[in-house]
């Protein structure tokens, strides 16, 4: 997810200046998943001292984590160019850019950034109202982001904005979302949410194992878990593969307006997005 976050943040703007969507047909998803594969190889014990020293930024976003991660972001760079010349050394370069230029993007983002419980919010609540076609209420554990984040989330739930679809047909949100409201409550005297917990909790500890090239080998449980949340469970999941073409992404028809910018209006107050 973290390398996800650096293209979204850096390198999707830095694309957009030069006149690039790089969510168009998949772009930004193929770019994650190429650093992913690649760079352990690449990077060998750099990658996780890089990784985190992004993750320290975003959270803290002082000047000290802003030279940390640009002085790793050099290393990485001339450790590629060095040992593997002509591959995906240039990737580095809108991040130490980035870094050089961080007014133009540290002071903007928020401590949860992070967080995937606010992406993961967006996909399932849009998924839920396409099955539901009726508004819902969303019960959530008081002490996590949601909390905090309610207000702010609400309003991409308002019944002034315009119906709209949003994005493809294979990839698209549908406005106003259909919640209700966002009801916080305490896990132990909730049902649905102790069970909410017990599934995560599942899932975490069968999917490390698997996503981990250092963990030991997956017992049948977790390899039984994940085949069935693959067929069952998954919507829009973050999961690293190999597939960076359209055609292996199934991203041929990601074109038009691109959801993430029109919520973008929204939470600007665009006349346009209004009914």
């Amino acid at each position: 997810m973290a390398l996800t976050k650096i293209v979204d943040l850096i390198h999707e703007p830095s694309a957009r200046e030069a006149g690039i969507n790089l969510y168009e047909r998949g772009g930004a998803l193929a770019t994650a998943n190429l650093l992913t594969t690649v760079l352990p190889t690449y990077l060998g014990d750099d990658l996780d001292a890089f990784i985190n020293a992004f993750i320290v930024l975003v959270r803290r976003r002082d000047l000290p984590s802003l030279r940390h991660f640009y002085q790793l972001t050099c290393r990485a760079y001339e450790k590629i160019e060095n040992n593997f010349p002509e591959t995906i050394g240039w990737l580095f370069i809108p991040v130490i850019v980035a870094c050089e230029k961080p007014d133009s993007w540290l002071p903007f983002l928020h401590g949860s950034e992070l967080d995937p419980l606010i992406p993961a919010y967006y996909t399932l609540v849009d998924e839920w109202g396409k099955t539901l076609r009726a508004r819902f209420e969303v019960i959530a554990d008081e002490s996590n982001t949601l909390s905090q984040e309610r207000d702010r989330l609400m309003k991409f739930a308002s019944q002034d904005l315009r119906n709209i679809q949003v994005g493809s047909p294979a990839r698209n949100f549908k406005y106003p979302l259909k919640v209700s409201s966002i009801e916080m409550v305490r896990s132990a005297d909730t049902r649905e949410v102790q069970i909410a917990d017990l599934f995560a909790g599942a899932a975490c500890y069968a999917l490390k194992h698997i996503a981990s090239p250092r963990a030991h080998e997956p017992s049948h449980f977790e390899k039984s878990f994940f085949d069935l949340m693959q067929r069952r469970q998954l919507i829009c999941g973050i999961w690293p593969s190999k597939d960076v073409t359209p055609e292996e992404l199934g991203t041929m028809d990601f074109v038009g307006e691109n959801p993430v910018d029109y919520a973008v209006r929204i939470m600007k107050g665009d006349p346009s997005t209004r009914s």
